[in-house]
C-alpha cells in the first residue's frame, strides 16, 4: 500500500495540479526531437560540413604555397570544363627548363576570356610542375572562401541542433 504522501502526489497528479518532473535528456533516446532521419541529416549535413571546410583550407593552403614558391608563367587553355561546382581549364605551358607541362587550374580568372586557345597566367610549383594555380587571386579566392564559411556555419548549425537536442528537457513519467 502507497504512503499517504505517495496517494496525495498521485491524485494531484490526477487532478492536473502539478506538472510532470523533468529530467536531463538521456542519450540513447535518439527519437526525440529530431527522429532517425533527423539525426541521419545531422550527421551527413556534419560530414558534409567537415568536407567542405577541410577543402577550402586545403586550398588557402595550396594558394600560400604556390605564392610563395610558385613560378610565373603563361599558359594556353586546351580545354574548359564548365559544371555545376565550378570551373576548371586544361592548360599547356613551357617551364623555366624548357619542360612541356599540362595541368588542370580550377577558378581561372573572370577577367580573362576563357575558351580554347586563350592565354592565361599562372603560377606553378617548380618540383612538381603539373600542379598550378591562378596567379590573379579573382574566382579562386571567392571559391576558397565560400567553402571555408560554408563548412563552417554547417559544422556550427549542426552543433548547435545536438545541443539543443540534448539540452531538451524531457518528461519522466514516460
Amino acid at each position: 500500500m502507497a504512503s499517504k504522501r505517495g496517494r496525495r502526489r498521485l491524485r494531484q497528479r490526477l487532478r492536473g495540479k502539478r506538472a510532470p518532473r523533468l529530467a536531463r535528456p538521456h542519450v540513447a533516446d535518439l527519437r526525440e526531437p529530431y527522429g532517425i532521419v533527423g539525426w541521419l541529416a545531422i550527421v551527413v549535413l556534419f560530414v558534409l560540413g567537415a568536407a567542405m571546410l577541410q577543402s577550402g583550407i586545403e586550398r588557402f593552403r595550396e594558394h600560400a604555397d604556390l605564392r610563395a614558391v610558385g613560378v610565373p608563367a603563361t599558359a594556353e587553355i586546351l580545354r574548359v570544363d564548365r559544371s555545376r561546382t565550378g570551373e576548371s581549364v586544361r592548360v599547356r605551358f613551357t617551364t623555366g627548363d624548357g619542360a612541356e607541362v599540362t595541368a588542370d587550374v580550377e577558378d581561372p580568372p573572370s577577367d580573362i576570356r576563357v575558351a580554347e586557345g586563350a592565354q592565361i597566367d599562372i603560377r606553378y610549383d617548380p618540383r612538381n610542375p603539373s600542379r598550378a594555380v591562378p596567379a590573379g587571386d579573382d574566382q579562386a579566392v571567392l571559391s576558397r572562401w565560400f567553402r571555408t564559411v560554408v563548412g563552417a556555419v554547417l559544422i556550427v548549425l549542426t552543433g548547435w541542433a545536438v545541443w539543443r537536442a540534448l539540452r531538451r528537457p524531457r518528461r519522466r513519467d514516460r
